[in-house]
């Protein structure tokens, strides 16, 4: 086994300042040293310990842990599908988190476990690291290096935060001060799942930290009305989890995974590896006549895709790594004011000064981002009523589509969109 070196993140962003915790190991799993070292002096300070691979720990309360049922066991469908069945979990549009999955085959789990990231966090992490020199083979979060025992719900005390975690791959990070709130919520859960038994519990903490799994083991015991173990191990904190990510490195979720993955081809061997496709592909489509068109396109997609990443490098020549120019050009041009998210407020501002006055119940109301229009259903007393409401809209300076008009007893049902007219 190659030596290894675990490294910790501290928070949503970094700078040369951020203290990094890390611990190295050597080939045989063994501590060699550990310590905190500010990001700038990271590579120096591991330098001693050789060349290895290296794992780096996310703050888990930045990465949500969520699983979805997909009934095909075909990794391609599943990727495929991955993206529509999250969507509705989450609050950020999809196109701005990334979505990974265990390693392995899909066919291991009844549901399948993924770990969503903001695309800006995963850049930001990626980019800071690689400007100093620090090369990671494995990114995850923290929450999944937790000590855990199988059947068994664990608390892992350390700092100012606690990790819970239930399953596998079912885990959530926290600070010390939410603790009291989350506590409230799990007891509610566990009635209604276990109709009345009680789980087991267990306290985790290293050496630095048995006041505080004394002061957890408390609120969990007076919180569940239960037995709570505690297991306190010789290591700090940081080592422990350190350690545990090694040990369970193929039972976490790597995030370097679609665009993030990890190259390690040399330039010449990328060179000639190119070289060799470029004849390959000449062969097949001298071969294939019937493929012309389709091979000239991914080919031209190909050439696209390297004048945009040679455009980027160009308008922001102090970043090392481009792994999505069009997400990291849009963090930019955000983090200027350049780009905002549509809101649906204007529209919906004009569309109640239209409707009010107006004999009108509404039932339903949808709005869609991306075509920046409002799905509206309502009742008035008549068809007549309902086109007074369209001239209304029309005179607040909004377009508007009547996609269906019936009659049901005393009232007309409507369905219509609303826009805003464009110029």
């Amino acid at each position: 086994m190659k030596p290894q070196r675990v490294l910790q993140l501290p928070s949503a962003h970094l700078d040369d300042d951020s203290i990094i915790s890390w611990c190295a190991f050597n080939s045989a799993g063994d501590v060699q040293r550990s310590g905190r070292s500010a990001l700038a002096a990271l590579r120096r300070d591991l330098e001693p310990f050789g060349e290895g691979e290296t794992l780096v720990l996310v703050p888990g309360e930045l990465v949500r842990l969520t699983s979805v049922q997909i009934p095909s066991r075909q990794l391609r469908q599943i990727k495929q599908a991955l993206p529509y069945m999250v969507e509705e979990m989450i609050a950020d549009n999809i196109e701005e988190v990334h979505l990974a999955i265990p390693d392995g085959k899909p066919g291991e789990f009844d549901e399948i476990p993924v770990a969503i990231v903001r695309h800006e966090l995963l850049i930001d992490w990626l980019d800071q690291l690689y400007q100093h020199g620090i090369n990671p083979d494995f990114l995850g979060p923290d929450s999944l290096a937790a000590p855990w025992s199988e059947n068994g719900r664990g608390f892992f005390v350390w700092d100012d935060r606690f990790i819970y975690r239930d399953a596998m791959f079912s885990a959530q990070a926290m600070f010390r001060a939410q603790l009291p709130a989350f506590l409230t919520l799990l007891k509610q859960q566990v009635d209604t799942a276990t109709l009345g038994a009680v789980p087991r519990y267990t306290v985790y903490g290293g050496a630095d930290s048995e006041a505080d799994m004394q002061a957890v083991a408390e609120q969990v015991r007076a919180a569940q009305d239960c037995e709570v173990e505690l297991t306190r191990y010789g290591e700090s904190g940081d080592e422990v989890l350190a350690a545990t990510a090694l040990r369970q490195r193929g039972q976490m979720i790597n995030l370097l995974q679609g665009g993030y993955r990890v190259q390690r081809d040399s330039q010449g061997e990328q060179r000639w590896w190119r070289v060799g496709l470029a004849a390959v592909i000449g062969l097949v489509v001298y071969g294939i006549v019937a493929a012309a068109g389709g091979l000239y396109l991914s080919w031209r997609a190909q050439q696209v895709e390297q004048q945009t990443v040679a455009l980027y490098r160009e308008l922001f020549p102090q970043e090392r790594r481009v792994v999505s120019p069009q997400k990291q050009m849009l963090a930019h041009l955000r983090s200027q004011g350049a780009v905002s998210g549509g809101s649906p407020l204007p529209l919906l501002a004009k569309t109640a000064q239209a409707l009010r006055g107006n004999n009108v119940r509404l039932d339903e109301l949808h709005y869609r981002q991306q075509q920046n229009d409002l799905q509206v259903q309502l009742r008035t007393p008549s068809l007549e009523d309902l086109d007074r409401i369209k001239q209304a809209l029309g005179g607040a300076g909004l377009g508007v589509d009547i996609n269906s008009a019936v009659q049901q007893g005393d009232e007309t049902l409507g369905r219509m969109n609303i826009r805003e007219n464009r110029t």
